[in-house]
Protein backbone atom coordinates (compact mmCIF):
# COMPACT_ATOMS: atom_id res chain seq x y z
CA UNK A 1 0.00 0.00 0.00
CA UNK A 2 1.52 3.18 -0.91
CA UNK A 3 2.04 5.64 1.76
CA UNK A 4 0.94 8.88 0.21
CA UNK A 5 3.42 11.21 0.72
CA UNK A 6 2.47 14.80 2.36
CA UNK A 7 5.90 15.69 2.23
CA UNK A 8 4.73 17.15 -1.10
CA UNK A 9 2.57 19.90 0.71
CA UNK A 10 4.28 20.58 3.81
CA UNK A 11 7.70 21.24 2.11
CA UNK A 12 6.27 23.03 -0.85
CA UNK A 13 6.95 26.12 1.04
CA UNK A 14 8.03 28.45 -1.00
CA UNK A 15 8.59 26.76 -4.29
CA UNK A 16 4.76 27.52 -5.68
CA UNK A 17 4.41 30.81 -7.86
CA UNK A 18 1.73 32.00 -9.65
CA UNK A 19 2.37 32.93 -13.32
CA UNK A 20 -1.00 35.66 -14.15
CA UNK A 21 -1.64 37.20 -16.51
CA UNK A 22 -4.07 40.27 -17.48
CA UNK A 23 -6.45 39.43 -20.63
CA UNK A 24 -7.45 43.20 -20.38
CA UNK A 25 -6.40 46.08 -22.74
CA UNK A 26 -2.95 47.56 -21.08
CA UNK A 27 -3.30 51.41 -21.90
CA UNK A 28 -0.08 52.14 -20.06
CA UNK A 29 3.55 51.39 -21.65
CA UNK A 30 4.91 52.21 -18.00
CA UNK A 31 2.32 49.40 -16.37
CA UNK A 32 3.03 46.99 -19.22
CA UNK A 33 7.21 47.07 -18.33
CA UNK A 34 6.97 47.19 -14.40
CA UNK A 35 4.07 44.37 -14.62
CA UNK A 36 6.21 42.40 -16.95
CA UNK A 37 9.38 42.93 -14.86
CA UNK A 38 7.45 41.85 -11.47
CA UNK A 39 6.46 38.83 -13.34
CA UNK A 40 10.02 37.93 -14.36
CA UNK A 41 11.17 38.06 -10.59
CA UNK A 42 7.84 36.52 -9.69
CA UNK A 43 9.46 33.14 -11.05
CA UNK A 44 12.33 33.25 -9.19
CA UNK A 45 12.65 31.78 -5.83
CA UNK A 46 14.20 34.30 -3.13
CA UNK A 47 13.39 37.11 -5.02
CA UNK A 48 10.22 38.18 -3.52
CA UNK A 49 10.97 41.47 -2.04
CA UNK A 50 12.30 42.68 -5.49
CA UNK A 51 8.71 40.94 -7.35
CA UNK A 52 6.62 42.90 -4.32
CA UNK A 53 7.80 46.03 -5.01
CA UNK A 54 7.48 45.78 -9.13
CA UNK A 55 3.95 44.53 -8.81
CA UNK A 56 3.06 47.34 -5.88
CA UNK A 57 4.82 49.76 -8.88
CA UNK A 58 2.50 48.09 -11.63
CA UNK A 59 -0.55 48.18 -8.83
CA UNK A 60 -0.13 52.15 -8.99
CA UNK A 61 -0.51 51.86 -12.82
CA UNK A 62 -3.15 49.33 -13.46
CA UNK A 63 -5.55 50.03 -16.18
CA UNK A 64 -9.02 48.72 -14.26
CA UNK A 65 -10.23 47.28 -11.49
CA UNK A 66 -9.57 43.48 -13.04
CA UNK A 67 -5.92 44.09 -13.16
CA UNK A 68 -5.53 45.97 -9.85
CA UNK A 69 -6.98 42.21 -8.26
CA UNK A 70 -4.70 40.41 -10.16
CA UNK A 71 -1.92 42.31 -9.28
CA UNK A 72 -3.02 42.22 -5.44
CA UNK A 73 -3.69 38.26 -5.98
CA UNK A 74 0.42 38.56 -7.22
CA UNK A 75 1.09 40.57 -4.02
CA UNK A 76 -0.89 38.32 -1.52
CA UNK A 77 0.93 34.96 -2.71
CA UNK A 78 4.56 36.32 -2.82
CA UNK A 79 3.83 38.08 1.07
CA UNK A 80 2.28 35.09 1.77
CA UNK A 81 6.06 32.92 0.76
CA UNK A 82 8.11 35.42 1.57
CA UNK A 83 6.79 34.82 5.69
CA UNK A 84 8.31 37.88 7.08
CA UNK A 85 6.35 39.57 10.26
CA UNK A 86 3.04 39.91 9.32
CA UNK A 87 3.02 39.06 6.04
CA UNK A 88 0.91 35.96 6.08
CA UNK A 89 -2.08 37.80 7.81
CA UNK A 90 -1.52 40.62 5.14
CA UNK A 91 -1.96 38.10 2.36
CA UNK A 92 -5.25 36.46 3.81
CA UNK A 93 -6.72 39.55 3.99
CA UNK A 94 -5.69 40.87 0.51
CA UNK A 95 -7.07 37.59 -0.87
CA UNK A 96 -10.43 37.43 0.63
CA UNK A 97 -10.91 41.39 -0.12
CA UNK A 98 -10.72 39.83 -3.85
CA UNK A 99 -12.91 36.67 -3.00
CA UNK A 100 -15.63 39.32 -1.83
CA UNK A 101 -15.60 41.64 -3.99
CA UNK A 102 -18.60 40.95 -6.52
CA UNK A 103 -17.77 43.31 -8.92
CA UNK A 104 -15.03 41.36 -10.25
CA UNK A 105 -15.21 38.90 -12.67
CA UNK A 106 -16.17 34.95 -11.36
CA UNK A 107 -12.60 34.09 -12.98
CA UNK A 108 -10.93 36.34 -10.79
CA UNK A 109 -12.42 35.47 -7.72
CA UNK A 110 -11.89 31.80 -8.70
CA UNK A 111 -8.54 32.31 -8.83
CA UNK A 112 -7.78 34.46 -5.60
CA UNK A 113 -9.74 31.23 -4.11
CA UNK A 114 -7.26 28.55 -5.59
CA UNK A 115 -4.81 30.45 -4.53
CA UNK A 116 -5.99 31.31 -1.04
CA UNK A 117 -5.95 27.32 -0.68
CA UNK A 118 -2.80 26.85 -2.38
CA UNK A 119 -0.74 28.91 -0.16
CA UNK A 120 -2.10 27.55 2.84
CA UNK A 121 -2.18 23.84 1.91
CA UNK A 122 1.62 23.92 -0.08
CA UNK A 123 3.56 25.76 2.53
CA UNK A 124 2.15 23.46 5.17
CA UNK A 125 -1.31 23.87 6.96
CA UNK A 126 0.03 25.60 10.48
CA UNK A 127 -3.56 24.56 12.57
CA UNK A 128 -3.23 27.53 14.95
CA UNK A 129 -2.37 29.98 12.40
CA UNK A 130 -5.21 29.77 9.93
CA UNK A 131 -7.58 28.60 12.61
CA UNK A 132 -6.89 32.40 13.68
CA UNK A 133 -6.99 34.56 10.42
CA UNK A 134 -8.43 32.30 7.69
CA UNK A 135 -11.37 30.13 9.31
CA UNK A 136 -12.28 33.10 11.69
CA UNK A 137 -14.79 34.63 9.37
CA UNK A 138 -18.08 33.84 6.63
CA UNK A 139 -18.26 31.70 4.74
CA UNK A 140 -15.07 30.09 6.11
CA UNK A 141 -15.89 29.08 9.70
CA UNK A 142 -18.52 27.35 7.36
CA UNK A 143 -16.10 25.41 6.03
CA UNK A 144 -14.60 24.96 8.92
CA UNK A 145 -17.67 23.61 11.19
CA UNK A 146 -18.80 21.44 8.11
CA UNK A 147 -15.72 19.53 8.79
CA UNK A 148 -15.96 19.19 12.05
CA UNK A 149 -12.77 21.78 12.79
CA UNK A 150 -10.63 19.67 10.07
CA UNK A 151 -8.14 22.29 8.67
CA UNK A 152 -7.31 20.00 5.86
CA UNK A 153 -10.55 19.02 4.66
CA UNK A 154 -11.76 22.36 5.11
CA UNK A 155 -8.69 23.62 2.91
CA UNK A 156 -9.80 21.76 0.23
CA UNK A 157 -13.50 23.34 0.72
CA UNK A 158 -12.15 26.43 -0.50
CA UNK A 159 -10.61 24.18 -3.82
CA UNK A 160 -14.24 22.77 -3.84
CA UNK A 161 -15.79 26.06 -3.98
CA UNK A 162 -13.65 28.35 -6.35
CA UNK A 163 -14.21 25.11 -8.82
CA UNK A 164 -17.70 25.49 -8.31
CA UNK A 165 -17.29 29.46 -9.25
CA UNK A 166 -15.24 28.83 -12.13
CA UNK A 167 -13.98 25.18 -12.98
CA UNK A 168 -9.82 25.22 -13.23
CA UNK A 169 -7.13 22.40 -13.94
CA UNK A 170 -5.81 24.02 -10.59
CA UNK A 171 -8.68 23.20 -8.49
CA UNK A 172 -9.22 20.10 -9.92
CA UNK A 173 -6.30 18.48 -9.57
CA UNK A 174 -5.51 20.00 -6.28
CA UNK A 175 -9.06 18.44 -4.95
CA UNK A 176 -7.82 15.02 -5.64
CA UNK A 177 -4.45 14.97 -4.46
CA UNK A 178 -5.72 15.94 -1.37
CA UNK A 179 -8.34 13.29 -1.33
CA UNK A 180 -5.65 11.23 -2.13
CA UNK A 181 -3.48 12.32 0.47
CA UNK A 182 -6.36 11.96 3.10
CA UNK A 183 -7.29 8.41 1.95
CA UNK A 184 -4.06 7.29 3.76
CA UNK A 185 -3.37 10.15 6.83
CA UNK A 186 -4.31 9.31 9.12
CA UNK A 187 -7.43 11.96 10.26
CA UNK A 188 -7.44 13.51 6.73
CA UNK A 189 -10.01 11.53 5.23
CA UNK A 190 -13.70 12.59 4.74
CA UNK A 191 -15.78 10.54 7.32
CA UNK A 192 -18.67 8.66 5.25
CA UNK A 193 -16.81 7.83 2.13
CA UNK A 194 -15.01 4.28 1.75
CA UNK A 195 -11.33 4.12 0.04
CA UNK A 196 -13.10 2.92 -3.15
CA UNK A 197 -15.74 5.11 -3.54
CA UNK A 198 -12.84 8.33 -2.44
CA UNK A 199 -10.76 6.45 -5.42
CA UNK A 200 -13.53 7.09 -7.81
CA UNK A 201 -13.68 10.55 -7.27
CA UNK A 202 -10.12 11.33 -7.55
CA UNK A 203 -9.94 9.91 -10.96
CA UNK A 204 -12.97 11.90 -11.70
CA UNK A 205 -11.51 15.12 -10.65
CA UNK A 206 -8.16 14.22 -12.82
CA UNK A 207 -10.61 13.04 -15.99
CA UNK A 208 -12.26 16.34 -15.57
CA UNK A 209 -9.44 18.11 -15.60
CA UNK A 210 -8.30 16.85 -18.38
CA UNK A 211 -11.07 17.92 -20.67
CA UNK A 212 -11.71 21.48 -18.45
CA UNK A 213 -10.05 24.99 -20.23
CA UNK A 214 -7.44 26.62 -19.14
CA UNK A 215 -8.73 29.59 -16.52
CA UNK A 216 -7.37 32.97 -18.42
CA UNK A 217 -6.27 34.05 -15.62
CA UNK A 218 -3.46 31.78 -15.30
CA UNK A 219 -0.82 30.42 -17.58
CA UNK A 220 -0.91 26.75 -17.29
CA UNK A 221 1.82 26.57 -20.04
CA UNK A 222 4.40 28.39 -17.16
CA UNK A 223 6.72 25.18 -16.46
CA UNK A 224 6.55 25.73 -12.53
CA UNK A 225 2.72 25.19 -12.32
CA UNK A 226 2.80 22.79 -15.04
CA UNK A 227 5.37 20.25 -13.46
CA UNK A 228 3.90 20.90 -9.91
CA UNK A 229 -0.12 20.02 -10.96
CA UNK A 230 1.52 17.17 -12.57
CA UNK A 231 2.98 15.71 -9.69
CA UNK A 232 -0.39 16.02 -7.96
CA UNK A 233 -1.83 14.29 -10.60
CA UNK A 234 0.52 11.67 -10.81
CA UNK A 235 -0.15 11.17 -7.08
CA UNK A 236 -3.34 10.86 -7.02
CA UNK A 237 -3.84 8.70 -9.71
CA UNK A 238 -1.00 6.66 -8.12
CA UNK A 239 -3.18 6.38 -5.03
CA UNK A 240 -6.16 5.51 -6.72
CA UNK A 241 -5.09 2.83 -9.19
CA UNK A 242 -3.27 0.92 -6.00
CA UNK A 243 -7.22 1.25 -4.58
CA UNK A 244 -8.71 0.30 -7.62
CA UNK A 245 -6.68 -1.51 -9.90
CA UNK A 246 -8.00 -0.22 -13.06
CA UNK A 247 -5.15 2.08 -14.18
CA UNK A 248 -2.15 0.55 -16.11
CA UNK A 249 0.59 0.56 -13.33
CA UNK A 250 2.84 1.90 -16.88
CA UNK A 251 0.30 4.61 -16.86
CA UNK A 252 1.25 5.69 -13.27
CA UNK A 253 4.47 5.63 -14.41
CA UNK A 254 4.29 7.80 -17.57
CA UNK A 255 2.62 10.23 -15.40
CA UNK A 256 5.35 10.36 -12.93
CA UNK A 257 8.03 10.10 -15.61
CA UNK A 258 6.25 13.49 -17.25
CA UNK A 259 5.98 15.34 -14.37
CA UNK A 260 9.85 14.92 -13.25
CA UNK A 261 10.79 15.90 -17.15
CA UNK A 262 8.66 19.23 -16.71
CA UNK A 263 10.47 19.74 -13.59
CA UNK A 264 14.39 18.92 -15.15
CA UNK A 265 13.33 21.40 -18.08
CA UNK A 266 15.13 24.25 -16.39
CA UNK A 267 17.59 24.89 -13.76
CA UNK A 268 15.54 27.02 -11.71
CA UNK A 269 15.64 26.41 -7.66
CA UNK A 270 11.91 26.04 -8.39
CA UNK A 271 12.09 23.35 -10.50
CA UNK A 272 14.65 21.45 -8.56
CA UNK A 273 12.19 21.17 -5.32
CA UNK A 274 9.30 20.17 -7.80
CA UNK A 275 11.34 17.35 -9.59
CA UNK A 276 12.43 16.71 -5.96
CA UNK A 277 9.27 15.62 -4.58
CA UNK A 278 8.12 13.98 -7.35
CA UNK A 279 11.08 11.94 -7.91
CA UNK A 280 10.57 11.00 -4.07
CA UNK A 281 6.54 10.53 -4.59
CA UNK A 282 7.94 8.01 -7.62
CA UNK A 283 10.71 6.13 -5.36
CA UNK A 284 7.64 5.35 -3.27
CA UNK A 285 5.20 4.09 -5.75
CA UNK A 286 7.44 1.46 -7.31
CA UNK A 287 8.98 0.33 -3.92
CA UNK A 288 5.39 -0.20 -2.45
CA UNK A 289 4.33 -1.56 -6.13
CA UNK A 290 7.17 -3.61 -7.27
CA UNK A 291 9.55 -3.79 -4.41
CA UNK A 292 13.05 -5.25 -5.22
CA UNK A 293 12.19 -6.05 -8.83
CA UNK A 294 12.65 -2.33 -9.26
CA UNK A 295 15.46 -1.57 -6.84
CA UNK A 296 17.78 -0.27 -9.58
CA UNK A 297 15.19 2.29 -10.28
CA UNK A 298 14.14 3.42 -7.12
CA UNK A 299 17.76 3.70 -6.11
CA UNK A 300 18.47 6.13 -9.34
CA UNK A 301 15.86 8.10 -7.85
CA UNK A 302 17.24 8.54 -4.40
CA UNK A 303 20.82 9.08 -5.62
CA UNK A 304 19.39 12.05 -7.94
CA UNK A 305 17.55 13.31 -4.90
CA UNK A 306 20.79 12.32 -2.21
CA UNK A 307 22.72 14.80 -4.93
CA UNK A 308 22.20 18.16 -3.80
CA UNK A 309 24.56 19.80 -0.57
CA UNK A 310 21.53 21.05 0.90
CA UNK A 311 21.04 24.24 -0.81
CA UNK A 312 18.78 24.00 -3.19
CA UNK A 313 16.39 21.22 -1.77
CA UNK A 314 16.83 22.33 1.87
CA UNK A 315 13.07 22.49 2.44
CA UNK A 316 12.66 18.68 1.54
CA UNK A 317 16.13 17.52 3.14
CA UNK A 318 14.32 19.60 6.69
CA UNK A 319 11.22 17.48 6.61
CA UNK A 320 13.13 14.24 6.16
CA UNK A 321 14.01 15.21 10.04
CA UNK A 322 10.72 15.88 11.20
CA UNK A 323 9.46 12.55 9.69
CA UNK A 324 11.59 11.17 11.43
CA UNK A 325 9.65 11.98 14.46
CA UNK A 326 6.70 10.72 13.35
CA UNK A 327 4.69 7.83 14.75
CA UNK A 328 6.05 4.58 14.04
CA UNK A 329 2.33 3.56 12.56
CA UNK A 330 2.88 6.36 9.72
CA UNK A 331 2.55 5.54 6.50
CA UNK A 332 5.08 8.19 5.26
CA UNK A 333 7.66 6.72 8.08
CA UNK A 334 7.05 3.36 6.87
CA UNK A 335 7.58 4.27 3.42
CA UNK A 336 10.30 6.20 4.36
CA UNK A 337 12.05 3.06 5.65
CA UNK A 338 10.95 1.11 3.14
CA UNK A 339 13.29 2.92 1.04
CA UNK A 340 16.11 3.52 3.71
CA UNK A 341 16.41 -0.81 3.62
CA UNK A 342 16.94 -0.78 -0.53
CA UNK A 343 19.19 2.13 -0.04
CA UNK A 344 22.46 1.45 2.21
CA UNK A 345 23.38 4.57 1.10
CA UNK A 346 19.95 6.74 1.79
CA UNK A 347 19.69 5.29 5.09
CA UNK A 348 23.15 6.30 5.97
CA UNK A 349 22.13 10.36 4.16
CA UNK A 350 19.13 9.91 6.33
CA UNK A 351 21.29 9.70 9.54
CA UNK A 352 22.30 13.11 9.26
CA UNK A 353 18.51 14.42 9.28
CA UNK A 354 17.53 12.99 12.31
CA UNK A 355 17.21 9.02 12.03
CA UNK A 356 18.56 6.54 13.52
CA UNK A 357 17.83 2.62 12.85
Amino acid sequence: MIAIVAVIIVVLAGVYFFYSKISTPLKSERFLSSYNEALALNSIYGKEDEAIKKFEEALSLAPNAEASANITLMIAINLYIRNRGNDRVEAISLLKDIIKNSNLSVQRRAAALNGLALVVSNNGIDNEFVKKYLFNDEPYTGYFSQTNGDTWRATRRIFEEADKLYPSISSKTNIAFMLAVGIYDHGKAEPGISKENTARLIQKYIADSAVTPDDPSFSYTDISIKADIMTKKAVALGVSELILHNISQNDIEAAYKQAIDAADSDSSVLLSQIGIFARFNYAIYLADTFSNSRKNDILLLLQKIMSDDGSRYQNFYRHLGVIASYPNDSLLKIATIKLANLSPDFRAFLTRYGWSF
